[in-house]
This record gives structure tokens, C-alpha cells and sequence, in this order.
């Protein structure tokens, strides 16, 4: 049996109405190309030609120093100064951007460490950032927990907390 005018108007409607549908929520929504968005644990900042990535600070607690990390490209043919204040009154940090180059905060040579941060993990700190001379930009940073992949940053002295032994959490339960 031949279907009817009317049963194939009405089977042609619906999958347009199903199209139209279906492709809507693609229609209202932005493309995620459209903004640029840090993939990292730390935040992103631009200084003119210094380009500033994934910008953490870790600390143990509240009060103990906390290792900066992160890295820092430079865009220009010349050497370049970035700049890190962690609070008034307090000395600079400093490391050498070279031309065209990139480099890692806090090496296991050398960690650029900020003295009695007054925020712990899962917090936020404003430190103050700048290229070579130019004008300090204030950055909220987060302080990461030195643990895992961190704890490579933890500052000097800094003990991990006890892990539970398997005893210990079976007789908890």
C-alpha cells in the first residue's frame, strides 16, 4: 500500500521540526575559540611582550614561604626582566627572560620563593607583577597544596601530612 499525500506532508514536518530542533542548542551557544581560557592550575597574564603562563603560588599553610611557579616567554629580540612583589615593603623577585626565550619559575636549581605568604592552600593570594621597570599589575593567584605533581614547589622545611596506613582505615570503618 502507497502512503498518502498527507502521511508524507506530515512525516516530512516532523524531521524538519526534529532538524530545527536538535540544532538550536548549537545555534544559542559560543564557540569555545572564541575566548581564551587558562588550561592550568595558575592564571594567565600578559606584561606587553612578556607572556606569563599558568601562575600559581605553593605553600604549605598560612604564614610559611610559598614557591612561585609557572613560566614566562619572551617575544622580543632582547633580554627581559620579569618582575614578581609579593607585599609592600617586601624586595622584588627577579629572573631573566632571555631573547625569543621561555623559562620555568622555580627550578629545582633555583626556586623563586615569596616569604610568609599570609594565605594556605585553596586560597587566593594578590601578588603584584611587572616587566623589567615598567608598572606593577596586581594578579590573584591561587596557593596550591604541595602535593602530587607540587610537590616538587614545596617550600624549605615543609613535612606532607601522614598518609593513613591500611590498618588505620580499616579499623575505621
Amino acid at each position: 500500500m502507497k502512503p498518502s499525500k498527507t502521511t508524507r506532508a506530515r512525516a516530512g514536518a516532523v524531521a524538519l521540526i526534529a532538524v530545527i530542533a536538535t540544532a538550536g542548542c548549537s545555534y544559542t551557544s559560543p564557540f569555545q575559540t572564541d575566548e581564551p581560557m587558562s588550561l592550568g592550575d595558575g592564571v594567565a597574564v600578559d606584561l606587553g611582550d612578556l607572556e606569563v603562563r599558568n601562575l600559581a603560588v605553593v605553600s604549605g599553610k598560612a604564614g610559611d614561604d610559598a614557591t612561585l611557579t609557572g613560566t614566562v616567554g619572551n617575544a622580543t629580540a632582547e633580554e627581559a626582566t620579569f618582575q614578581v612583589v609579593a607585599g609592600e615593603g617586601t624586595e622584588p623577585l627577579r629572573a631573566t627572560v632571555p631573547a625569543n626565550g621561555v623559562i620555568t619559575l622555580s627550578t629545582e636549581g633555583e626556586k623563586l620563593v615569596l616569604p610568609g605568604l599570609e594565605v594556605g592552600p585553596g586560597s587566593m593570594a594578590e601578588i603584584g607583577v611587572a616587566s623589567g621597570q615598567g608598572e606593577v599589575t596586581p594578579v590573584t593567584v591561587p596557593v596550591l597544596d604541595p602535593a602530587g605533581y607540587y610537590e616538587d614547589y614545596a617550600p624549605e622545611g615543609w613535612t606532607p601530612a601522614p598518609t593513613p596506613t591500611a590498618s588505620e582505615t580499616e579499623s575505621a570503618h
